[in-house]
């Protein structure tokens, strides 16, 4: 394991974390395991509100609420709870950030979801990405950019310069983006709402596996979300690792439908084999006529045959995405290492998926040399 330590002193086998940014985007689950490991680290953790200045601009049109809007909690306005507004854990001795950016899964938004406590415009992933994580991260590297110089300005001689750490690069680009479907899917899906007010769990049925219409929907929200988040930062040409994050099973007393929670998780997990497959196809000319003659037509109707070669090596979905088998880790500790049955203690849950982001993270970083 990684030998996180709560010390004022750099660790020389954590070396590999000095000036890198981190990217979560998934749910109440990465905003928990930000703060714990910012514990771990004797971290700063920043709430990101509404008024502060590294805060994006909500879409334009959208900045407050519509006229008779009337939130979970009875406000009029948006509500912005902390839950819902991102959160940057910054190690100092390390000049490194994690970054948690909340999302609601991968289905439209919709009148209940805007009513949410949670709820900050849009509600969409691809909306949500673009509108918060993308330019979070400008503004975070920007900040940092902005205290670099002025640390080398206030200098008083050109020795004390050389304290001042410039041996990396300030980018807005994460070196691990680290995302999840949520648990918010297993509560809501487009064409089977609305679900009545209260507990939307409990309408869902506990063992039913998937439809075929929601198993259908999902195939192709996983493409689409993985295709789009590979488009960011460079694609194939950046220094990004994506890594997608499997859920941990969950119980309590939402009646969580569990067979539906590793019936899409190892859907999602075998669109991304398939997309890594494709990208390894594009390589080379021969390889992409066998992917479309003979893999293709196998694959179904859920399958985006619309991607070009061209595309889908502008991706490099094959190098650039890793599954992390967080919820095979975690199996069985829900009953006793979580706080609800869902969130997981800092210790062993936490601290257990620190050191496997972490781990992704230094490997990754490794192999650029």
């Amino acid at each position: 394991m990684t030998p996180l330590a709560f010390s004022d002193v750099a660790v020389p086998e954590l070396e590999f974390m000095r000036g890198r940014v981190v990217a979560f985007f998934g749910d109440s689950v990465d905003r928990f395991a930000l703060v714990h490991i910012c514990d771990f680290f004797g971290g700063e953790v920043e709430t990101v509100w509404r008024d502060h200045p590294l805060m994006p601009a909500l879409p334009q049109g959208r900045e407050h609420a519509p006229e008779g809007y009337r939130s979970h909690r009875n406000t009029t306005d948006w509500p912005a709870s902390e839950m819902g507004v991102p959160h940057i854990c910054r190690l100092a001795r390390y000049d490194f950030h994690l970054v948690n950016v909340f999302q609601f899964g991968l289905f439209p938004e919709d009148e209940p979801l805007t009513r949410h406590h949670h709820f900050l415009p849009p509600g969409d992933f691809e909306g949500r990405f673009n509108t918060f994580v993308v330019p979070l991260l400008d503004n975070l590297a920007a900040r940092r950019r902005a205290e670099r110089d002025a640390a080398l300005a206030a200098a008083d001689d050109p020795s004390a310069a050389l304290d001042v750490d410039t041996s990396y690069p300030i980018s807005a680009a994460p070196d691990l983006f680290v995302t999840t479907p949520t648990f918010w899917n297993l509560m809501r899906y487009p064409q089977e709402l609305p679900l009545p007010e209260g507990e939307w769990t409990r309408n869902l049925g506990m063992w039913a596996p998937p439809t075929r219409e929601r198993q259908d929907w999902w195939e192709r929200r996983v493409q689409e979300v993985l295709v789009h988040i590979g488009k960011a930062w460079g694609g194939a040409k950046g220094t990004t690792k994506l890594v997608w994050r499997r859920l941990h099973t969950v119980y309590g007393e939402n009646r969580w439908p569990v067979a539906k929670v590793k019936a899409q998780d190892d859907v999602a997990v075998e669109v991304i084999r398939l997309l890594q497959q494709e990208s390894v196809a594009a390589e080379t000319r021969s390889g992409w006529a066998r992917w479309i003659k003979e893999v293709v037509p196998t694959l179904g109707p859920t399958w985006d045959t619309n991607r070009t070669r061209d595309e889908v090596q502008s991706l490099g979905l094959a190098r650039r995405v890793k599954v992390l088998e967080w919820g095979k880790v975690f199996d069985g500790q829900q009953f006793h290492g979580s706080k609800d049955g869902v969130h997981p203690n800092p210790l062993p849950g936490n601290w257990v998926y620190s050191n496997m982001w972490l781990d992704a993270l230094r490997r990754h970083i490794n192999s650029q040399g």
